[in-house]
């Protein structure tokens, strides 16, 4: 089972904020190499000097537009796409679950997935 969050991420380059998608866990090339082709590890800075110290390294989903870039949440409809053509499918239940847990508002769940 994974976790999609959009997550909020300063991006360097560009200069401004952006919402990307992140999984949770990290998919195994070993078990899980349809989500493994297409994850980044990145680090993620501070939004804040007011933000916790929590753990800031992510597993990014790259663009399906441009590989260097990370999966924008505009680009989620491909994402979808390509999970339902990898049979992997959403798990409602799981999600509204979890949706009734507030975490916080840099981070927030997207879907929790299964493979089929």
């Amino acid at each position: 089972m994974f976790f999609l969050y959009s997550t909020i991420y300063l991006d360097t380059i560009e200069n401004t904020y952006k919402r990307i998608i992140t999984i949770k866990p990290e998919p195994r090339k070993e078990t899980d190499i349809t989500l493994y082709n297409i994850i980044k590890h990145i680090h993620i800075q501070k939004n804040s000097p007011f933000s916790s110290n929590e753990n800031r390294c992510l597993i990014g989903i790259k663009s399906f537009e441009n590989n260097f870039k990370l999966l924008d949440v505009e680009e989620y409809e491909e994402l979808i796409s390509y999970l339902y053509e990898n049979n992997y499918k959403i798990e409602k239940n799981v999600t509204k679950i979890f949706n009734n847990i507030v975490t916080n508002n840099s981070k927030k769940l997207l879907c929790t997935i299964v493979k089929e």
